[in-house]
């Protein structure tokens, strides 16, 4: 996988971020930049460390898939996607610390999933664990601020791109590993 595949499933990843925490600025209003810093950091967090669990789970059970390794990664990929595109994005109605944890740990599902593909496509952990930190940190920033702009229609279509966004990346795979180009 190229850096550039990687960036793009980075991307994938983070614009689910990006229309949960859309959603979340259009209630944060007249929250303290103290606040904002704190949300912004705990989904990062969360979307860095969820993919570096992923791929220890997926280093572990690797021995038993690797035969299999393209058809669960695109699997997986394909999953992830169709949840991104199918779901309906939940309100926030209130912005408590443990809502806040509460969303940042389901929209980080999905990276540990990520995770573990990249465990089987044997991509570097600490590469992929620093375009994570960077792409998340950059759609978190940018969600909560056109939350307060945007009508929250804008972020359920940014999370179904993302979602084909996965399902393209995870058929690249499957493809590759065909052997059909």
């Amino acid at each position: 996988m190229t850096l550039f595949e990687l960036i793009i499933i980075s991307i994938g990843i983070s614009l689910d971020v990006f229309a949960v925490l859309l959603t979340v600025g259009l209630t944060l209003k007249n929250s303290s930049f103290k606040t904002r810093l704190w949300i912004i950091g705990l989904f990062t967090s969360m979307q860095v460390i969820m993919p570096i669990i992923g791929y220890l789970v997926g280093q572990e059970f690797k021995q038993y898939i690797e035969a299999y390794d393209h058809w669960v990664s695109f699997i997986l990929l394909a999953l992830i996607g169709l949840r991104m595109i199918l779901s309906k994005q939940e309100s926030s109605d209130h912005v408590s610390k443990r809502h806040m944890f509460k969303l940042s740990f389901v929209t980080s599902i999905d990276s540990l999933a990520v995770g573990v593909t990249f465990a089987i496509v044997q991509i570097n952990l600490w590469t992929s664990s620093i375009v994570f930190f960077i792409t998340t940190a950059l759609f978190s920033i940018l969600g909560l601020y056109l939350g307060q702009k945007v009508k929250t229609e804008k972020s359920i279509i940014a999370e179904r791109f993302g979602g084909v966004i996965l399902i393209l990346i995870g058929l690249n795979i499957l493809l590759k590993h065909l052997g059909i180009y």
